[in-house]
């Protein structure tokens, strides 16, 4: 209301909805997986990061790079 100009909520999503994560900092072979799977938990509150949990690794981490699934029923 002070600024008179809405923010920005592009990037919000849903809770729960399924995520890829793009593997960036590692070297792949030819026939490797390009992303891990994970669901989101919540957003960074430093960044525009997601705060997204690895199920091929079983961590919390956060991520920009990462791609939505909206097949999965929402």
């Amino acid at each position: 209301m002070l600024i008179e100009r809405k923010p920005n909520i592009s990037y919000f999503r849903v809770f729960g909805y399924a995520f890829y994560i793009l593997k960036k900092d590692t070297i792949l072979n030819k026939f490797e997986r390009k992303c891990n799977e994970g669901f989101l938990l919540g957003y960074s509150l430093s960044s525009k990061a997601y705060i997204v949990y690895n199920k091929t690794h079983g961590i919390i981490e956060e991520f920009n790079d990462v791609e939505l699934d909206a097949t999965n029923g929402f």
